[in-house]
């Protein structure tokens, strides 16, 4: 009788774990969901950064018409 009390006690031990690993690994998928959102919001705004710096740089720096320009006599 006590044998089977102990295998129904480390059974039951095992199901709490299984159940504690399983909403462990369900809170960090979340958490990875998260991070993979907030990494391509990012790496969005970064893009866009990158854009209007390369706008800004176009229009502050006009191109020259002459590469090599002849200095006046």
């Amino acid at each position: 009788m006590r044998a089977m009390s102990l295998v129904s006690s480390d059974s039951e031990g095992e199901q709490n774990e299984l159940r504690n690993l399983q909403e462990k690994l369900e809170s960090t998928m979340k958490l990875v969901s998260n991070l993979s959102g907030q990494l391509s919001e990012l790496k969005d705004q970064m893009t866009e950064q990158r854009k209007q710096k390369q706008r800004i740089g176009l229009l502050g720096h006009p191109p020259h018409m002459n590469a090599n320009p002849q200095q006046p006599a």
